[in-house]
């Protein structure tokens, strides 16, 4: 059984096998499902947000970073252990919530990750930032009407922060890999230098970290792809 946290669904594998006349049913979270396909990704399939390569040999740990309707993470250790997690219930660092408090947005607005990096936590930023209403993500992302552009890098300034709290909490040293349509659409902006400059400040612990690869799942049918790649093969995780 698994329950959708962003709609009032339910979904029961035992039920939809029967319902599809005994056939296989697996529930497959979507986040596990971009960890698996990522071994068989194409370089096209995988943009650039800081400049280097978007592989790279590192230590074999790689992270998908999940900004769309919610908010997750998945841990891959290569190539076929995908882990599991709910980071969007954790809460704002203590950098998150300095760089919000900068920005004169107060942080107890945001008591939680997905509250702020997510489609609804963006058009919540833009009103805060901007003074302006802002009913969604598409809203405030919409042309020239949307939110002006200094409050969109500095939302993408705050997403590369949580990138380097990432870092430090899962050592993805072979990349770091954002999906999700909100986060296609904030680079679609054409502002991805304002996450790039943040994340490569020199950092006091992890020395490097701005050599750490950082790129944009592109492929709509990402995954699908690792779906397939688990009914074809019994990949661990």
């Amino acid at each position: 059984m698994a329950r959708l946290t962003n709609l009032d669904w339910a979904l029961d594998a035992d039920r939809l096998a029967a319902d599809l006349g005994g056939a296989e049913v697996r529930l497959v979270n979507d986040l596990r499902a971009l960890g698996h396909a990522l071994p068989v990704l194409a370089e096209g399939d995988l943009a650039p947000l800081v400049a280097g390569p978007v592989r790279a040999s590192g230590n074999g740990q790689s992270l998908i970073v999940g900004i769309g309707t919610g908010f997750n993470v998945s841990l891959v250790i290569a190539p076929d252990i995908v882990a599991e997690a709910e980071y969007g219930h954790v809460g704002l660092s203590a950098a998150i919530a300095a760089r919000l408090g900068a920005l004169g947005v107060d942080p107890a607005a945001f008591p939680t990750v997905e509250e702020l990096f997510s489609g609804r936590g963006l058009a919540a930023f833009a009103r805060r930032a901007s003074g302006r209403d802002f009913a969604s993500a598409e809203a405030a992302l919409s042309g020239p009407d949307g939110a002006p552009a200094p409050v969109l890098a500095a939302y993408l300034g705050l997403v590369a922060e949580l990138a380097r709290d990432l870092v430090l909490a899962f050592m993805p040293l072979s990349g770091v890999h954002f999906a999700g349509g909100a986060m296609r659409a904030l680079v679609a902006t054409g502002l991805g230098d304002a996450f790039a400059q943040r994340f490569a400040r020199p950092h006091p612990i992890v020395e490097g970290l701005a050599r750490v690869p950082v790129s944009i799942i592109t492929a709509d049918a990402a995954a699908l792809a690792g779906c397939a790649r688990l009914l074809r093969a019994p990949v661990a995780g």
